[in-house]
């Protein structure tokens, strides 16, 4: 069995390319010394160079099975997930050109990304089979017509959101504990749902929330990549009571060292932000970011 000690496992070395060169790793209970799982979180990398290596059908689905295990409200299981594994299925994303400005219009790098991995996963808020289940339901065990009305409650709603990132995590994590790559794409939920009906034949009560590239990672032409620094601890986590942020001054370094950090291994040129100046970039407003509630909305998903 293990006998190294978690601290052995998790060194500060490892600890600080995350939190900062003046962190140390907290005091660990010994119970937690077989764990290999957050030595591996705090030097997890995304991935945004592949290999052209195939995975084949039967490896997806056991790692799909595997994220299905994860925790679900109420046992719904209210999501999906397509995979695009062919040129021909990826190029239907793009049978519009407005879709390629909004999936390259962030980070161009998405493009070349999208081609390059041999699996491009789509994760789907998925409550077309509760409405088709609970309809049939209705000449017998459902008798309440209330029912059907409340699959666009904002309750519903936001437990289809929640249960579909959850699992698309756990997937991520299931696969990059086998080697592979993962890298997220959000600019899918901007691309108008019609698109995803009329070429992936994807039902009401359906709606794409992010894409997520899978591959192995070409480490040669990945060599630049980093591991991206996040904010103290202390910031994200309160204990008994919340502790409200007073300004910038609260993160400590972290503002100017967001910048320090992205700049040793940039993917975008010019993309040296502080941290308060890419939530300003990010918060910039483009016409496919104000649609996304009304995409939610033809699909089903008022938030009533």
């Amino acid at each position: 069995m293990h006998t190294d000690s978690l601290e052995t496992l998790i060194t500060n070395e490892k600890y600080q390319q995350k939190f900062g060169a003046h962190s140390q790793v907290p005091p660990i209970d010994e119970r937690m010394t077989y764990n290999g799982l957050i030595s591996r979180q705090l030097t997890r990398k995304t991935c945004r160079h592949f290999k052209p290596d195939p995975i084949d059908n039967a490896t997806i689905e056991l790692m799909v099975a595997g994220s299905q295990c994860s925790p679900t409200s109420g046992m719904l299981q209210t999501y999906s997930v397509l995979a695009l594994t062919t040129k021909e299925e990826k190029d239907k994303l793009f049978a519009h050109d407005w879709n390629r400005g909004i999936i390259g219009g962030v980070d161009s790098h998405n493009l070349r990304v999208y081609y390059e991995c041999p699996v491009f996963l789509i994760w789907i808020a998925d409550l077309h089979r509760t409405e088709v289940l609970l309809t049939e339901a209705l000449d017998n065990e459902l008798h309440d017509t209330n029912c059907i009305d409340f699959l666009s409650s904002a309750e519903i709603n936001l437990k289809s959101v929640i249960d579909t990132a959850i699992v698309a995590q756990s997937f991520c994590m299931i696969a990059e504990s086998y080697g592979y790559g993962t890298m997220y794409c959000g600019a899918i939920r901007q691309i108008n749902p019609r698109h995803f009906q009329e070429q992936y034949g994807m039902p009401h009560y359906c709606v794409p929330l992010f894409g997520m590239a899978l591959g192995i990672p070409d480490t040669i032409n990945g060599a630049g990549a980093i591991t991206k620094p996040r904010m103290p601890t202390a910031n994200i986590l309160h204990f008994g009571s919340y502790n409200p942020i007073t300004g910038k001054a609260d993160l400590g370094g972290y503002n100017e060292w967001h910048s320090d950090g992205i700049k040793q291994g940039a993917y975008k040129s010019g993309d040296h932000l502080t941290f308060v100046q890419r939530l300003v970039e990010r918060f910039h407003i483009s016409p496919a970011k104000t649609l996304i509630g009304d995409f939610f909305k033809k699909m089903g998903f008022e938030f009533k």
